[in-house]
């Protein structure tokens, strides 16, 4: 089991800079934590001597574990991290300060780069630098692993050398972190052991202008190779709707046709909510659907409609009726991508919409307010179409890299009793993560960009779809190949609902 050796509160860092790896005083301290999980876990494989640690932006499972101020931990796939942003928070792929998280994974000064942390000797393997310095000095945009050979030499990469997953995308005081031991580990001694990490704020020329105290733990023996599970694809419970919300990439199931047939008849969706679909008309995803994906039923044939703006649908084979219609929201350049129904599903009558907000920017930024103005058109035109119909549904690419706002904004009001739609928690499926977008060598790192956001209904569960997670033996029973979710840059959230009145 692991254990954490060493761990100091946050000192005071040189020129003030306010950041540290530092005590977690509780969930009061986090001012972005996610409410109302509203799903139970997905099943995932959890050995005895692996720590329960999901990177999904929420922190009570850190105190469950062990010392409850617990910073930095390892298992035997994994080290994890997290770590806390004082002052005005910011999204942390997207701000004018460079932070990094630094990991001596030998606990060995004399190997690696050479950092005084606190006036202490620490030898950085790993650097994961988060909105990292352009040439000109400047912060950047995204994600930078550097990995540090034994004398020192930089092997600069993207997030996926690493496997670095983060949560929260959006800005946030607190972040938790997560790298693969084996693509860090150099076999220099570190087959089980201390693990040494601290946070630095990063300068113009690469200097730490402040840091964290270093905090430490031990690391069991490793796995070795990226970690997957054997975990079957879960069946859609009796008298359940089974929803798929996916951005399918600038149209690509037109053109790569093969790995979304087969994620879709492996899933066996009652209601696939699209982004990203770029043919315009009805026909064009409806004949896709059609011709591809069998029904979940004998009788049923797929129905299908777009919105009027650009990529986002509604495919089921339950009668379905266009509700609402065109959106525009203050500040935005075009129409907003949203199209709602209603579906009368053998389990009652379901309103749902497919949505896709603004991309981009920061915190604050313009993109982040033409979100929250394109948040409060959608909300409003929903609680007027939708009428009496008790389940409703929004899912679809929220683009949270700014703040979290238009995400509140959006599920306010509208559960059909006034109170908000909850915000489905959909794991990885056989991974310890919430992540729903990732592409190799992005600047950006994996995160979640894509929600389910349901009322009026049971979650029953819930689980998003990576097939690289998944062993052989389970894509084998599923027949998907590993490869299969990477045909977009997004991937498949699948939610089982069950309506309250049943």
């Amino acid at each position: 089991m692991t254990q954490v050796i060493h761990m100091m509160t946050m000192r005071c860092v040189r020129g003030g800079c306010a950041l540290g790896l530092a005590a977690w005083v509780g969930m009061g301290a986090v001012a972005c934590s996610e409410p109302d999980p509203v799903t139970p876990p997905t099943a995932r494989v959890v050995a005895s001597d692996v720590p329960a640690i999901v990177i999904d932006g929420v922190f009570d499972d850190w105190s469950a574990i062990g010392d409850g101020d617990a910073l930095l931990m390892a298992d035997r796939d994994y080290i994890y991290a997290r770590f806390l942003v004082e002052g005005e928070p910011a999204a942390i792929q997207a701000s004018s300060r460079t932070l990094a998280v630094m990991l001596d994974i030998d606990a060995d000064p004399a190997t690696g780069r050479l950092r005084t942390v606190d006036d202490l000797p620490m030898g950085v393997d790993i650097e994961i630098a988060y909105s990292p310095r352009e040439d000109d000095g400047s912060a950047g945009r995204g994600v930078e692993v550097v990995r540090y050979d034994a004398d020192g030499r930089a092997r600069e990469g993207s997030h996926d050398v690493a496997g670095a997953v983060l949560a929260p995308t959006y800005a946030s005081r607190w972040y938790e972190l997560r790298v693969e031991r084996s693509a860090v580990d150099r076999g220099v001694g570190i087959a089980a052991g201390e693990v040494r990490g601290a946070v630095g704020q990063i300068g113009p020329s690469g200097e730490l202008e402040g840091w964290s105290v270093i905090s430490s733990a031990m690391a069991p023996e490793p796995r070795g190779g990226t970690a997957v599970a054997e975990v079957a694809l879960p069946a859609k419970p009796d008298g359940a709707v089974r929803v798929v919300a996916w951005n399918v990439l600038r149209g690509k199931p037109r053109e790569m046709t093969g790995p979304f047939a087969r994620v879709l008849d492996a899933l066996d969706p009652d209601v696939v909510l699209v982004q990203e679909w770029t043919v315009e008309e009805d026909k064009y995803l409806r004949g896709w659907f059609n011709a591809l994906v069998p029904t979940p039923t004998d009788v049923g044939v797929w129905s299908a409609m777009m919105g009027e703006a650009w990529g986002v649908g509604v495919v089921s084979p339950w009668p379905t009726q266009r509700v609402g219609g065109e959106v525009y929201a203050r500040g935005g350049d075009r129409a907003t991508r949203v199209v709602a129904g209603v579906v009368d599903s053998p389990a009652g009558r379901i309103g749902v919409a497919s949505v896709h907000l603004k991309c981009c920017g920061g915190a604050n930024s313009r993109e982040d307010r033409i979100r929250e103005t394109e948040a409060q058109a959608i909300n409003a035109m929903l609680d007027a179409a939708w009428g009496d119909v008790d389940v409703r549904v929004v899912a679809g690419d929220m683009n949270l890299v700014g703040t979290r706002g238009p995400l509140d904004t959006l599920r306010r009001g509208l559960a059909g009793d006034g109170s908000d739609l909850g915000i489905v928690r959909a794991e990885v499926l056989g991974d310890g993560a919430i992540y729903t977008w990732w592409e190799a060598g992005n600047d950006f790192g994996p995160g979640r960009l894509d929600y389910v956001l349901a009322g009026g209904a049971t979650v029953a569960q819930a689980f998003v779809l990576d097939t690289s997670r998944l062993g052989p033996v389970s894509l084998a029973e599923a027949g998907l190949d590993a490869s299969d979710t990477s045909a977009s840059d997004h991937l498949p959230v699948v939610v089982d609902l069950v309506p309250m009145s049943r």
